[in-house]
């Protein structure tokens, strides 16, 4: 037990140093911190996760001879490719990852067309598309507010069914590739290892993104710059008062007192002798 909980705290910190220099490489001008950082290592590791699983799956369809999804693939692997070299050059993370479910919309819809027969296991990949978009949303702690997750949880699961309703009627008109199946059992494995494989790397990379943004926040939040004069507090690039600060880091709202010792310098005599 202990040797392998060792062997998942090394695979664990192997990929989130393997983030880390993708974050240095991808963002070179300065450190990302918050959300912005949680996304952006997300980000990166759905485009790889896609680039690599992808092309694993475009040379088994090339071995079983099926040229038409072989196609298609490549083309989703090089448009993920091209995403990863958006991000590099500064592309807007939150704009870039509609684009990246886009992508992905339009490939699932094209690569369950390719066959003249339908083959049920393809449409399970729809489910890629609530469960990516309810990972690049999911509320932190301090997001207690507004339920930005489940409104973009929801959009994914529109985004499914729109394409489930799509596949459908482009089959029931007859707007396939034509191509014929592939049945063998090698082929079923693979897909269904594949699948396996996106669903867990997607679980994966959310908990690796999720837990390097906390541990920045945490490391931010233990340094509070505080001016020494009106002891206001520098926040996000704000000077805010207190008030503010515990206003935005945790959505309560402060009341005013008197502590003893102030009662007994401000109006002294009114709390009685000083203790």
């Amino acid at each position: 037990m202990r040797t392998r909980h060792a062997l998942n705290l090394e695979i664990d910190r192997r990929i989130a140093s393997l983030m880390e220099r993708a974050i240095l490489w991808f963002r070179p001008e300065g450190p990302i911190e918050g959300r912005d950082a949680f996304r952006l290592r997300f980000g990166i590791g759905v485009c790889a996760l896609a680039v690599l699983l992808g092309t694993a799956s475009c040379f088994a369809d090339i071995v079983e001879g099926a040229q038409v999804a072989a196609i298609i693939i490549g083309c989703f692997v090089l448009v993920m490719a091209g995403h990863l070299l958006a991000l590099r050059l500064g592309a807007p993370l939150a704009r870039l990852f509609w684009t990246v479910m886009a992508t992905l919309w339009a490939f699932l819809i094209l690569h369950s067309l390719t066959t003249s027969l339908f083959e049920p296991t393809r449409p399970f990949w729809l489910v890629l598309l609530p469960l990516a978009a309810w990972a690049w949303s999911a509320p932190r702690a301090e997001d207690v507010a507004v339920p930005e997750g489940l409104r973009s949880t929801e959009r994914g699961l529109l985004l499914a069914l729109a394409a489930a309703g799509v596949i459908f009627a482009a089959r029931q008109l007859g707007l396939t590739f034509g191509q014929a199946n592939v049945t063998s059992d090698a082929a079923h494995i693979v897909d269904v290892a594949l699948f396996i494989a996106t669903v867990f790397g997607i679980v994966v990379l959310y908990d690796v993104s999720a837990r390097g943004a906390a541990a920045e926040l945490l490391r931010m939040r233990s340094l509070l710059h505080v001016c020494a004069w009106c002891k206001k507090i520098q926040d996000e690039g704000d000077w805010i008062t207190l008030e503010d600060f515990a206003g935005r880091r945790t959505g309560s709202e402060l009341t005013h007192g008197m502590c003893p010792s102030c009662g007994h310098e401000y109006f002294p005599g009114v709390l009685g002798e000083r203790p």
